[in-house]
């Protein structure tokens, strides 16, 4: 008779808490290096982030058609269309999209590109960063739909016609 053996089993590591429950965003991550899309997209998704990736500007955009997203992540150079042309194309979609992207570049050489977006009231992070950077950048909840709220001033007097 032949002794069966049961597998020893071991706790699985546990991920990261979120520390903003109930702000798990939809990221847009967009670069063309697909081990940084891989590493970037499986951190965000341990700290509770839904990452969706495209290689390409011309990809993302694609995609933004179909699917709304919270934050946009994307690298400045890339063949088709680069980071600039992208955010550009996301404001003909959505103008609440300039307060919702974070470029990134590994090209520091300050050329008439990288001076135009540093120029953009968007951050621009320069590879390589560590991605507690990046946590940093992300909002610590959802954007809210019908956009910014503006704050009306109560009448104080009033005047007859």
């Amino acid at each position: 008779m032949k002794a069966i053996s049961t597998p020893e089993t071991h706790d699985a590591p546990r991920p990261p808490v979120n520390p903003y429950p109930g702000s798990c965003l939809r990221i847009l991550l967009v670069d063309d290096e697909e081990l940084i899309r891989i590493a970037l997209s499986r951190f965000l998704q341990s700290h509770g982030h839904s990452p969706v990736t495209a290689n390409d500007g011309q990809e993302a955009l694609g995609i933004a058609h179909r699917e709304n997203f919270d934050l946009v992540i994307s690298d400045v150079r890339m063949p088709r269309m680069n980071g600039l042309e992208f955010y550009h194309g996301m404001l003909e979609l959505d103008r609440e999209y300039r307060h919702r992207f974070i470029f990134m570049t590994g090209d520091l050489i300050s050329n008439d590109l990288i001076t135009r977006v540093r120029e953009t009231p968007r951050p621009c992070l320069e590879k390589p960063f560590h991605f507690s950077q990046v946590l940093q950048l992300i909002p610590k909840e959802k954007p809210d739909p019908a956009g910014p709220r503006v704050k009306v001033r109560p009448i104080t007097g009033t005047r007859s016609l």
